[in-house]
């Protein structure tokens, strides 16, 4: 019960911090979708996410969502980690929407694999960071074409993790880079800012944020 309310409590900061930043974007409330990650957190804390009407939930691991994703039902579950193609028929499988393709031979696996309509956003490597999983930006033209005649992955969006910055506001040119990216290719989605600097990315044009510090606590 006292983890019950911490969840409680938190979640209802974030909402009023989202609709905060939503209004300051001159956007309609409700326009940002919460993606509740769960990664090294149990399943018990994502059922008390649930239960509050979060309907939206991110995994990064396939071995945790593995145990998660069957204990739960009406959520749409978004795959947010790095994803290896042998692991790309068990995602299509649990998962609905994918938001860290970043290659033509992982999309055109997994539209391969998938025997039902999922979403995909194509994860964009921004600042130079090489190490980083993603594509660079003048690479998103390519592949938004080999997309055109997928059966079964629609591309809807773009997602990013900016590099390291000591403040929130240091992130504001790379979500304003994105979403001018999705602006030029015709993108509804964006999914960036987390819980250092969701406000920012919000204010910026996010219409996803992977939140799971900020409502679960510290992983476990």
């Amino acid at each position: 019960m006292v983890r019950c309310e911490t969840v409680r409590t938190r979640l209802t900061a974030i909402r009023e911090r989202i609709e905060q930043a939503t209004a300051r974007s001159v956007r309609p409330a409700g326009s940002v979708r919460l993606v509740a990650i769960g990664k090294g957190q149990p399943v018990e804390a994502l059922r008390e996410a649930a239960a509050l009407g979060v309907t939206d939930m991110g995994e990064n691991y396939l071995q945790e969502a593995r145990t998660k994703i069957p204990a739960m039902q009406g959520v749409t579950w978004h795959f947010t980690g790095h994803l290896q193609s042998n692991k790309a028929g068990e995602v299509v499988r649990l998962f609905d929407v994918i938001q860290t393709v970043d290659s033509r031979p992982l999309l055109e696996r997994l539209d391969r694999l998938a025997e039902r309509p999922l979403q995909a956003l194509i994860q964009i490597r921004l600042g130079g960071e090489t190490q980083k999983s993603g594509i660079e930006p003048d690479e998103l033209p390519a592949l938004l074409q080999a997309s055109q005649g997928l059966s079964h992955i629609k591309v809807v969006g773009l997602m990013t993790l900016p590099p390291p910055v000591p403040g929130a506001e240091q992130s504001r040119h790379w979500f304003r880079q994105l979403a001018a990216l999705g602006r030029e290719h015709g993108l509804a989605e964006l999914s960036m800012g987390m819980s250092d600097d969701f406000e920012v990315a919000i204010e910026e044009g996010a219409t996803m944020v992977r939140i799971g510090t900020a409502l679960y606590g510290e992983r476990l």
